[in-house]
């Protein structure tokens, strides 16, 4: 390896890495380490880089929308470049204003909610805006002297630590098998269905379907003059944003559950991993795709690229465009049929970000693979069915061409504005490449044909892209693979004989009642009087401590004989519940005493009101249960939330108190989660949240 790749590697994957520890290291200013250590999350959350570099990725796309909204505008996303430089000024103005907007708020809430008038507040302004032109100038050097551009490797760091993270605890010991299996499949045929449809992005096949001579063949005149007429689209033809949105838009009637809207029985029907999910999110995929895909693959914005090319077959244009239009609609459609069934078999599993870094990827290594050949830029173009019709034409001249960043574009196509193809041809092409180029893009007179234009050869052999026919098969076999893991994930796990289903009781805890109150507050037989504040109430509470030489249930069971003999109204009774501490070195977790809770009246729910029970992992290292109610007991349990606030419910597994949640409001959409020990290490708490799930599902 010589030098100068090992720079560009160090810059591509080195950069990304010291933005991640600087943001986990470097803390905002004026933020205590406790609080940081008490508040569930990532310490990044707290960091410089709090913001991410999610306000300079919407104010390209919001810029690029609107660019292509506005007629007088459309002309700049194509006029390279000096269009561009408009629109690329006006996104990082743009990036700066929404950079300001987000740190004003999250620096409202770190700084105790109040006004952002205090100095504190201004400071952290400061800082988090500071953060994301960092990221900003980071990404820059990336991306001129990387391997990648910079904002999509910065991008890329976040997917590939969800992947990791996902990969560690499928390693982890509790991981059933069936679930690694199934986890491992989904994986594998969502990777190989995205192969596929990248597989020779940028390169077009002949018209007909046939193949080029041979390796190293470059393209000629007639090459350019067909991909005019019979346009080549890149797949998926709706970029992969078509299944984001599908995803998005299947979470709303979860959020208008929340803001109260009779939304429950959509919510309840949409569960994640059941056949209604997948059913709607096929159908939603195949009317965003279309849509997006016509939008992308106008014949008006092909024929605008013919007649820069000299075309003179309008008409033909636009049948042609059509047809390879519905011939791109095809395999786009059966992709994410694939996608679907693989994301659906296991709701945690790896298959999403495995899918958004494998374009990444694969451009990593085209460009490793491409160093060396001592290319220069001298076009981006940010149209991916553009660039196959550009090499052609180049190569119509003698002019070799490699691309680089071809697969994200694809992916992504008009959605990643900030990420362009760059075309790169040798040095001493340069010159004429550009006059080529301006001649074609920007109304130059047309440069002299090179004597040996006929005697150019490619750079690397061409990837010859899978016809059609090969392709539809391949995503065919993939469905079928991806169609069987979702079924065979439907079916519930093999339980133990002998593993007897969870006991749940949600219970109010009343804290109006405070028999506690009049009792001296001094150790009664190691039973000690605690007050706390909930809501507007000030009540006390029993503890006994856990001492290593009784063991917990002697000391549970010695503070049940105290609270004995305290009298409690008619239908309450007493509950216990185990305090823990956590090492902050170890993680470990360790009970150290036992207090007490008056819970009143019957349960609101009961294990019988449960029709699903899912096992989550979340980013932060946390897990939970969430449980789904059926349409009666969701009905019940927004009743007695309404009726509840600011007063506490207690979650009974098996007769002990698990948690006791204070009510903050009516709790809608007929989920409930119970949240898996925070101190215990993600695997840990994991496969817990797992083993109570399959406790908690209906027998």
């Amino acid at each position: 390896m010589n030098r100068s790749l090992l720079f560009r590697l160090l810059v591509t994957i080195g950069l990304p890495l010291l933005v991640i520890l600087a943001g986990e290291r470097i803390l905002l200013p004026e933020i205590p380490e406790d609080i940081v250590e008490r508040i569930p999350g990532s310490r990044a959350d707290f960091g410089i880089f709090a913001l991410g570099i999610e306000p300079i990725i919407a104010a390209y796309i919001l810029v690029e929308v609107v660019a292509f909204l506005v007629p007088r505008w459309r002309h700049l996303r194509h006029g390279n470049p000096a269009g561009r430089t408009k629109l690329e000024t006006a996104a990082r103005v743009l990036a700066l204003v929404i950079a300001v907007v987000q740190s004003y708020r999250l620096a409202a809430i770190l700084g105790g909610g109040r006004a952002p008038s205090g100095s504190l507040v201004a400071l952290l302004m400061m800082t988090l805006v500071g953060g994301v032109c960092i990221q900003f100038v980071v990404a820059g050097i990336i991306t001129r002297w990387g391997c990648l551009n910079g904002i999509v490797a910065l991008m890329c760091v976040g997917a590939l630590d969800a992947l990791l993270a996902a990969i560690a605890d499928a390693s982890s010991p509790a991981y059933e098998p069936r679930a690694l299996a199934l986890d491992a499949a989904a994986l594998v045929v969502a990777l190989v269905a995205t192969w596929v449809m990248l597989r020779g992005a940028g390169q077009a096949a002949e018209p007909n379907g046939a193949s080029r001579a041979g390796p190293g063949t470059p393209y000629r005149d007639r090459d350019a003059q067909q991909l005019v007429v019979h346009p080549y689209i890149p797949l998926p033809s709706s970029s992969y944003l078509a299944h984001t949105w599908t995803i998005s838009l299947l979470m709303l009637p979860a959020t208008l559950a929340s803001l109260g809207l009779p939304t429950e029985r959509i919510t309840s029907a949409l569960q994640r991993g059941t056949f209604v999910h997948a059913l709607a999110t096929l159908s939603l995929n195949a009317v965003l795709g279309v849509a997006l895909s016509w939008i992308l693959h106008r014949p008006s914005e092909m024929s605008d690229l013919a007649a820069r090319l000299g075309s003179e077959r309008p008409q033909e244009l636009r049948r042609e465009a059509r047809v390879a239009w519905r011939r791109a609609l095809a395999p786009s459609l059966l992709y994410f049929v694939v996608v679907v069934f693989a994301e659906n078999s296991r709701p945690a599993a790896l298959v999403s970000p495995g899918i958004l870094v494998l374009p990444v990827l694969l451009d990593f290594v085209h460009a490793v693979r491409s160093h060396g050949l001592g290319l220069v830029p001298v076009w981006e173009e940010r149209r991916a069915s553009a660039v196959p019709v550009i090499r052609a034409a180049l190569g119509a001249h003698g002019i070799a061409v490699e691309t680089a960043g071809m697969h994200v574009l694809a992916f992504w196509q008009a959605f990643v504005p900030y990420a362009p193809a760059r075309l790169l041809v040798r040095p001493n092409d340069a010159d004429r490449a550009r006059a080529i180029l301006g001649h074609l893009f920007l109304g130059a007179e047309p440069p002299s044909r090179h004597p040996d234009a006929e005697q150019a050869a490619s750079l690397h052999p061409f990837e010859v892209p899978c016809s059609n026919a090969r392709r539809m098969a391949i995503l065919a076999a993939c469905a079928i693979v991806a169609g069987v893991v979702f079924a065979w994930a439907g079916r519930p796990s093999a339980r133990p004989e002998t593993e007897p289903r969870a006991r749940l009781e949600v219970i109010p805890v009343d804290d109006a009642i405070d028999p506690l109150g009049n009792v001296n507050d001094e150790e009664h037989g190691q039973i000690s009087i605690f007050t706390e504040n909930v809501g507007d109430d000030r009540v006390h509470f029993a503890r006994a401590p856990v001492h290593e030489s009784e063991g917990v249930a002697a000391s549970e069971e010695r503070l049940h004989q105290w609270l004995a003999t305290v009298s409690l109204p008619q239908g309450a009774h007493w509950g216990v519940f185990t305090i823990t501490e956590s090492d902050r070195d170890t993680g470990q977790e360790t009970i150290v005493g036992i207090r007490s809770y008056i819970l009143v009246g019957e349960p609101i729910l009961t294990e019988d009101d449960i029709v699903g029970a899912e096992a989550v992992a979340e980013r932060n290292g946390g897990s939970y249960v969430s449980m789904t109610l059926s349409d009666d007991a969701a009905r019940r349990f927004e009743d007695a939330t309404e009726k509840w606030q600011g007063r506490r419910l207690a979650i009974l597994l098996d007769g002990t108190i698990h948690s006791a949640p204070v009510v903050y409001g009516a709790i809608r959409g007929g989920h409930v989660p119970v949240t898996m020990g925070a101190g215990e290490a993600p695997k840990v708490a994991f496969a817990k949240a797992k083993a109570l799930a399959r406790r908690l599902q209906p027998r």
